[in-house]
């Protein structure tokens, strides 16, 4: 009976550490694998589709500005941070965030608090680990990459800068269209053609300056505008049927298939 009891408690103290090492055993996670978009997949042990009804929470992180972003389940957020690669530790501090009314309870303070709180990171089996006081906290997994399929077919644009484009084109609207076998985007910027060279890497797009048409049109103002934003490095994202551009965390411009 005593051989008994004593074997159940090895066992039990088995688990225990294996259940542990999941995070204590981990390699210090790079500054180079911690540069994609990130997708939350649970808070405090609570699957993200319970704590958050509408919309997933992200995290992006800026190495060269050092700044985090995202969206925090309903508004979006920014913020400094540091990161301690020989301890593994990160830290981000004065974030802030838009103000929107949401139209579900979510547990997006609970999230900003956690994110603004120190924490070690690990990475296990692709899967982005933020631990405070021995216990996993946030988890993440990488944002699926957007590729041909996704992209293709025309896209209209629906707003630019924020505002409509009937505000900004009155005779017709933008377009663009993803042609991978040349790596070059091409469309209507609302009178002259363009195109541009692209290349895609996961979610960022990087855009060289765009070719234009040298039609005489009325209103160049909207298209002018158009076709300096189709230019540099923006994050794509495709949700619900809508194709957005954002720099800085803030919405560049939306475009409908």
């Amino acid at each position: 009976m005593k051989y008994i009891k004593l074997l159940s408690v090895a066992l039990l103290t088995g688990v225990f550490v294996m259940g542990c090492s999941s995070t204590k055993n981990t390699s210090k996670v790079s500054i180079a694998s911690l540069t994609d978009k990130w997708v939350l997949t649970t808070i405090n042990g609570t699957d993200v589709s319970e704590a958050f009804p509408d919309k997933t929470p992200t995290l992006q992180f800026d190495f060269e500005n050092n700044k985090v972003s995202g969206n925090s389940g309903c508004n979006v957020y920014t913020g400094g941070f540091t990161y301690d690669l020989s301890k593994g530790e990160f830290q981000a501090s004065q974030i802030a965030g838009t103000m929107m009314a949401c139209p579900n309870a979510n547990q997006e303070s609970v999230y900003t608090k956690l994110l603004s709180q120190p924490s070690k990171l690990a990475l296990v089996k692709e899967k982005l680990i933020f631990v405070q006081g021995g216990k996993q906290v946030l988890v993440f997994e990488k944002a699926k990459a957007i590729g041909e399929e996704e992209l293709a077919g025309v896209w209209k644009l629906q707003s630019l800068q924020g505002a409509s484009t009937s505000v900004n084109f009155k005779n017709s609207t933008p377009t663009i269209e993803f042609d991978f076998a040349e790596n070059k985007i091409r469309g209507n910027a609302g009178c002259n053609n363009y195109n541009a060279a692209f290349t895609l890497t996961g979610n960022v797009l990087t855009l060289s300056p765009a070719a234009t048409t040298r039609k005489a049109c009325a209103d160049l103002e909207g298209e002018t505008k158009l076709i300096k934003a189709l230019a540099g490095t923006v994050n794509v994202e495709i949700e619900n049927g809508l194709l957005t551009f954002k720099r800085d965390n803030l919405t560049l411009m939306r475009f409908q298939k």
